[in-house]
């Protein structure tokens, strides 16, 4: 089967479906270890991502990015410069990032999840894209607010 084949999952075999439950099972138990490993940058710890904010935040990210990135740019400029697009317009949040390195990695990152999220797009759909970006969004901002709880924790006792 080729590279970007739907077969797979279009053919009802499971076998897609099997593959992502594993995959989101193993994130999701690997979440809370990884979550008390990383260093939060001092410039993240004055962002209020109290209640509802990371779920209001990521699906906003996901619905809009998605339909200018995907929907609008993907079938006019291709897929590796929508991308690239995509990793620009995120500059802006990698200085958030403590180090030089750090600011590079999550560009290079951010531009590999343009290309994923291309994919989705050409491949199973616009609400599929906007799904995987909201879930993505919103995993990484409730991270960041556990982690955020978890220092605090910390320095309090």
């Amino acid at each position: 089967m080729a590279f970007g084949s739907t077969q797979c999952c279009a053919s009802g075999s499971g076998r897609c479906g099997r593959s992502t439950r594993f995959a989101g099972a193993f994130v999701a138990l690997r979440l809370p270890f990884v979550v008390r490993r990383v260093k939060l940058p001092s410039a993240l710890a004055a962002i209020d991502l109290s209640g509802y904010k990371p779920l209001l935040i990521g699906l906003a990210a996901g619905v809009g990015e998605e339909l200018l990135f995907r929907a609008a740019l993907l079938p006019l400029l291709g897929l590796w410069v929508s991308s690239a697009l995509f990793a620009v317009a995120h500059l802006r949040t990698a200085q958030l990032a403590a180090t030089r390195g750090q600011r590079v990695a999550y560009i290079a990152n951010t531009f590999a999840a343009g290309v994923v999220l291309g994919l989705v797009f050409v491949h199973v759909g616009l609400l599929a894209a906007i799904g995987v970006h909201a879930i993505i969004d919103i995993v990484g901002l409730s991270a960041m607010q556990r982690l955020k709880g978890l220092r605090g924790a910390a320095a309090a006792t």
